[in-house]
Order: structure tokens, then sequence, then C-alpha cells
């Protein structure tokens, strides 16, 4: 039995490691730091924002990136430059907050963004917005925003942990803020949706 036993771990081990690495694709005309991405289908990536070392600020550029062709274009632009944003999908819309690096009557929106966008691109405006390097998810008809601090120089001196968001009331229906009662937020945390779980 111990045989056995070995034998299936060394195949097992084997097989594992022949799917362990990365593959270099291509290298983006405009590389940034700080955005964030929105998938379409299994070939087109949407890039919002970030920091781009080509003009050495925070951008407002939306890019269209193909990997299987390897093309890739600012298709857009943002209402601001945004660093350390949140993009979700909602429906057929891209919608994002957060990261904007100013004291504008912007910093508090829920922005979004279609492909052929006809819209007004302010969805509603909420001080929860205000964050920058927080994670957040939408499930259903709820945007569920976690962590990140505010921005300097706004007026959102203190944000909850944890909102939770609905999309069709504008409103809060759920906040949770005891776990750190200081104000400072942990920043750059990663979250994902598996199941009913984040």
């Amino acid at each position: 039995m111990k045989k056995l036993i070995t034998v299936f771990l060394s195949i097992t081990i084997s097989l594992s490691a022949q799917f362990s690495n990365w593959e270099y694709w291509d290298i983006m005309k405009n590389p940034v730091a700080g955005g964030d991405v929105w998938v379409d289908g299994e070939d087109v990536v949407y890039i919002f924002g970030g920091y781009a070392d080509s003009v050495q600020t925070y951008v407002d550029w939306i890019q269209k990136y193909r990997p299987l062709f390897t093309t890739s274009k600012i298709l857009d632009k943002m209402t601001e430059p945004r660093y350390g944003l949140v993009v979700e999908r909602y429906e057929d819309l891209a919608l994002f907050y957060g990261g904007i690096q100013n004291n504008t009557p912007n910093v508090s929106a829920l922005e979004k963004w279609e492909k052929y966008f006809t819209d007004n691109a302010v969805q509603n405006f909420n001080n929860n917005f205000n964050r920058s390097f927080s994670t957040g998810h939408i499930i259903e008809d709820n945007f569920y925003i976690i962590g990140g601090n505010p921005l300097q120089g706004t007026e959102s001196s203190h944000l909850p942990y944890i909102i939770e968001y609905n999309l069709k009331d504008s409103t809060i229906t759920f906040q949770h803020d005891s776990l750190f009662i200081d104000t400072n937020l942990p920043e750059q945390q990663m979250s994902e949706v598996i199941g009913d779980n984040i």
C-alpha cells in the first residue's frame, strides 16, 4: 500500500508542476498601476484609471485591451482621474467608485460606463464612495464596499468598514464598522466572491 500511495503522489506532483508557470503574453501600450479592470466576454479587457509613468500622473483613461489580438487603445475617459478605484460589472454597465485624488464634486460619485456610452456618467452620490484602495463586489443588486480609507482633504472623516449599498434604491441597507473603530481602515485588501460568500 505504501508503494501505491508514493507512486500516486509523485504522479500528482509532476502533473501539477506542469501547470504552475505564468505565460508572458504582451506589453501594453499604456501601462498603469492602481487601476482596475472590467472583463467583457472572453477576449476584451477594459482598464480604468491608474497612474501612468508615461505622463507621470493619475489618469482618467478607459482602455480597451484585447490580449488574444495583442491590441490596446484608449477608448474613452472617466469624469476624473482615479487611482486605487474599484470597478465591478452590473448588468451591461461598469460601475466604479473611489480613487479620486482631489477634492472635486465627483469625489463621492458612483460612476457608470458602457461600451456605447450615451447617458450621464454619474449613477449617484454617497460619501461612502469616497475611498482609495478599497475592495468591493456586486452581488445581485447590492454593491459591497470593504475597507479603504477616505481621501485626504475631503469631508468624509470616518467610513464604516463594510457597506451594503442597494443599487436599485440608492440606499445603504447594511453597514458594519466595529472592527476598526479608530477610523484607520485597511487598504489594498483583496477579495473574491465564492457562492454566497465574499
